[in-house]
């Protein structure tokens, strides 16, 4: 089939219950079925280089997903995959997202590598720090001005892989951390732990919740 030439998934593609992998990329699908929730056995899923701008409600009915790849989209936010227990890889590259948020940190108990580079995401939530088993995190190209201090709770032994650049971050000493070419993670989390004792990251909270 030539590229791009894909603009809908077949609503029949439910029956196929046993199916483990689809990969739908470099298509013109502007959406993925809702039917696609049947898919119960699905573990890994990628239509990167599509049209989606939304992810269908039903994505959570995937629980037995390890990996999923919506890059080069144009999703503009993301569900909860609260239920996406055996999620190990979660790409969301290249597309209109403003905020991570919405993930529930607390039950990704599995994820080892979230990138979501070259978005539009300007905050980041303290709770993102309860992704213990996080080896690989990029968050590149975004317009993220602070740090929450809640990331020392990464371990430097776990985390191997930090890709922060292009952010136009106020912290000046972990701008200059960053700024040392392969982020030095231990040096960073051991940054944002000072930050977290002396109650600075706490007050910045503070200030910005005053501020609206």
């Amino acid at each position: 089939m030539p590229a791009k030439s894909l603009t809908e998934l077949p609503s029949d593609l439910a029956k196929l219950k046993n199916l483990t992998t689809l990969i739908v990329s470099h298509n013109s699908l502007t959406r993925l079925p809702p039917e696609i929730e049947r898919l119960v056995s699905l573990k890994n899923l990628e239509f990167t280089d599509n049209n989606v701008n939304e992810l269908p409600a039903g994505i959570e009915s995937l629980q037995m997903l390890e990996v999923f790849d919506a890059c080069r989209n144009s999703i503009t936010s993301i569900a909860p995959l609260s239920a996406l227990h055996n999620l190990v890889t979660l790409k969301l590259d290249q597309n209109k997202i403003d905020s991570l948020s919405p993930l529930a940190y607390k039950k990704l108990t599995r994820l080892a590598t979230l990138s979501a580079s070259y978005n539009e995401i300007d905050d980041l939530d303290e709770k993102i720090g309860r992704l213990g088993a996080l080896t690989s995190l990029n968050l590149s190209n975004n317009k993220i001005k602070e740090l929450p201090v809640e990331m020392s709770d990464f371990s430097e032994k776990v985390l191997l892989h930090l890709n922060l650049d292009e952010n136009p971050l106020k912290d000046s000493k972990a701008r200059k951390i960053l700024e040392k070419g392969r982020a030095p993670i231990k040096e960073l989390l051991a940054h944002l732990q000072k930050e977290r004792e002396s109650g600075r990251g706490k007050k910045k909270k503070k200030s910005k919740q005053v501020g609206g």
